[in-house]
């Protein structure tokens, strides 16, 4: 019971900065911010929100970021920015540039809410957090962390760009690119890794087929594969011999953020079904499954996800559950 007790007067001395002192550290422009943090000096801590819907996003706010043992130190390093996606008329009203936000959410991929993206002033990310269960205090600690791990990372990969471009011999940085991308998917600079990897393209050495491979095999595993990349993949793997083309299916599956994100998916699996060649027969499954869903569901094409739902059902290693929605899909009537 004294326990209890103590830990609610901790909670009690928690201090709650007010509505209008958190709407005035918080920006809600992009651009503003960026502004305000290159003539600061500062880094910017971007909270992509869904402030009147997204239950984490609420949750972050009112454990964390309403909070003045985080708003406060916060503020020493970073600008803090809340780009809101919000459902309800009177927040959408309240969002300064809805456009430019979609814009932003699309360039820096963010597909769920809340997404916080630590970045330089000129755009460059250098970590990546959301809803923790933590303190304010706590917190703060962790972007230090991410902070300082993830500025290194970028630095290396700012040296490895300047290599490649200094270098005589390209294809080894091309290939050093390769590697690291393999092993910092999820690391600041990752992208800068895969400009430097798709160099291969460009150039023409000996075994280039066996580098095609493992080049976009990494984009792959990275998540940071697009519609060019696609295409070379048709090209270097044309019958999935290396599973390529389900890796690509599965980047698609994995990165939906619009309806024409969803039938670009099914017309994809169209394509990797023709090849007939399945190597993940699991995964397999769930693509063939997530098609017949979207057909039903989004795209208004009740043949195609009678004919989605046939193909899953044949790949088998279904649950029960995943048997009875395609049951229902195939013969509506029974259910």
């Amino acid at each position: 019971m004294k326990k209890l007790l103590a830990v609610g007067l901790l909670f009690a001395g928690a201090t709650t900065a007010t509505a209008q002192e958190q709407e005035s550290v918080w920006f809600a422009d992009f651009d503003l911010a960026a502004a305000a943090a290159k003539e600061q000096g500062k880094d910017l801590l971007v909270d992509f929100t869904g402030s009147d819907w997204c239950g984490w996003c609420i949750k972050l706010d009112e454990q964390v970021f309403e909070h003045e043992a985080f708003l406060k130190p916060a503020q020493e390093k970073f600008i803090l920015l809340k780009l809101d996606y919000p459902n309800g008329e009177e927040a959408k009203a309240a969002v300064p540039n809805p456009e430019r936000n979609e814009e932003l959410q699309a360039k820096y991929k963010v597909g769920g809410f809340p997404t916080i993206l630590l970045m330089t002033a000129e755009g460059e990310v250098f970590g990546q957090t959301g809803y923790q269960d933590m303190t304010p205090e706590e917190y703060i600690m962790d972007l230090g962390k991410l902070t300082s791990e993830g500025k290194v990372a970028l630095k290396q990969v700012k040296e490895l760009v300047a290599q490649y471009e200094a270098a005589e011999d390209k294809l080894s940085i091309v290939k050093l690119a390769v590697d690291q991308l393999g092993k910092n998917a999820d690391k600041p600079g990752a992208d800068q890794l895969a400009n430097i990897a798709r160099k291969i393209f460009e150039l023409d050495p000996e075994n280039k087929h066996a580098l095609a491979i493992s080049t976009l095999q990494a984009l792959v595993d990275a998540g940071l594969t697009t519609k060019a990349d696609y295409a070379l993949a048709q090209k270097y793997d044309a019958k999935n011999e290396n599973g390529l083309m389900e890796g690509f299916l599965k980047s698609a599956l994995g990165s939906l953020a619009s309806l024409e994100d969803v039938a670009a998916f099914v017309d994809m699996a169209e394509a990797y079904y023709a090849l007939d060649n399945i190597k993940d027969k699991e995964f397999i499954g769930q693509a063939f499954t997530n098609a017949a869903y979207f057909c039903h569901k989004h795209l208004d094409r009740a043949e195609d996800a009678k004919k989605w739902a046939a193909r899953a059902r044949a790949v088998g290693d279904l649950d029960e559950e995943t048997q009875k929605f395609l049951d229902s899909i195939v013969t509506p009537d029974a259910t």
